[in-house]
């Protein structure tokens, strides 16, 4: 399966909260790493229970890649996951906030599943979005205008 293939059957079982096709595109062995919860991932049991955490805190959750960039066997995806705060997130109970979290993911395929994964995401902003921390001063940059310059390699 081709990387850019790959990402969007993910996107597709995840915005579909289906965890036995989210797990069905890695492989096994898998290693996967989040940076931001220092959590690594080993076994598909292991997949469930982090794409639980998501589904679970967030049951409205939606993801939507900003940003792909693909070889063969290699993606790099920006990210970001919407959803209302309705259940525990990080030992937080539910504000009933939207929120907003957007993140990187770098997966390396094999046979067309996901052997690695290393992803870190913008927690302080998370808690931003759940107002459990201050707003930063406005910026001129929009998120989308950070993306256009990241898509862009002349710039």
């Amino acid at each position: 399966m081709p990387t850019l293939t790959w990402a969007t059957a993910l996107s597709e079982a995840l915005n579909a909260h289906d965890l036995d096709r989210i797990s069905a595109l890695y492989a096994s062995p898998f290693v996967g790493i989040d940076l931001t919860l220092r959590h690594e991932a080993l076994q598909t049991k292991d997949l469930y229970e982090a794409y639980s955490f998501w589904i679970e805190a967030f049951p409205d959750l939606h993801v939507r890649y900003e940003i792909m960039h693909a070889t063969s066997r290699r993606a790099t995806l920006v990210w970001r996951y919407t959803g209302t705060h309705n259940g525990y997130f990080l030992n937080i109970p539910p504000t009933g906030h939207v929120v907003r979290i957007e993140g990187i993911s770098v997966v390396n395929l094999t046979d067309g599943l996901c052997s690695r994964e290393l992803q870190i995401w913008d927690l302080a902003g998370a808690l931003r979005s759940l107002r459990l921390l201050p707003d930063l001063p406005s910026s001129s940059r929009s998120s989308q205008d950070l993306a256009l310059l990241m898509a862009d390699p002349g710039v």
